[in-house]
């Protein structure tokens, strides 16, 4: 399994689809966007199409700056925040888990779907054993109020400041904005997979790299 991650879009078209060309070309699973992806309203018609047309392959976790506008146009749900399971925690060896149960499923049912299909079963206990990713778009959880059940890796975007580091036990990424970066002039995205976390810039650069 293999997740790109974005943020802050902010309306700009040349970069979306400039992140696309790339998700595209790096063969990922699945397209996360980590908030502030509407902008104008006169690009957030075209940005919501591009979208939709890819909605089984993409994911968005609300920004503060994402309209209702713009949430009305799409053809799927997003969400103020959710957890990924990477592989298992087991002599490194990889043992893929998509999700739960090969199903993309919200942090906000996680605890239903646990009702209906194991009564034994819990997110803690799944984490334990699970290399796991929460991500937010940054403007309630970041680095400094980190979720609930907070992941091994804690995904954020909101400050435009792209970064990859490990602290603590955990790992932190952002990556940055794709419109309008903060600190360097790369614009940036995040790609993660059972062997590597790796922050790299749009043109192709490997910024950083941590292995899993």
């Amino acid at each position: 399994m293999k997740y790109m991650f974005i943020a802050d879009v902010h309306g700009n078209i040349e970069s979306l689809e400039k992140c696309i060309e790339i998700f595209n070309a790096v063969e990922a699973n699945k397209l996360i966007i980590l908030g502030d992806v509407s902008g104008s309203s006169s690009n957030n018609d075209y940005i919501a199409k591009k979208l939709n047309d890819m909605k089984e392959k993409v994911e968005i976790i609300r920004g503060n700056c994402d309209s209702q506008d713009f949430e009305d146009k799409l053809d799927f749900d997003i969400f103020d925040d959710d957890m990924f399971f990477i592989k298992k925690k087991k002599y490194g060896k990889v043992d893929d888990l998509v999700l739960l149960n090969g199903k993309d499923i919200p942090l906000s049912d996680y605890q239903d779907w646990f009702n209906e299909e194991s009564e034994d079963v819990k997110l803690e206990d799944l984490q334990k054993g699970y290399i796991t990713i929460s991500v937010s778009h940054g403007h309630i959880y970041n680095y400094h109020n980190l979720p609930p059940n907070c992941g091994d890796i804690f995904i954020q975007g909101h400050t435009h400041i792209a970064q990859l580091v490990e602290s603590e036990g955990r790992i932190f990424a952002n990556p940055g904005s794709v419109t309008r970066p903060r600190g360097v002039e790369l614009r940036c995205y995040v790609l993660v997979d059972e062997e590597s976390i790796r922050l790299l810039s749009l043109d192709g650069k490997l910024v950083n790299e941590i292995k899993l």
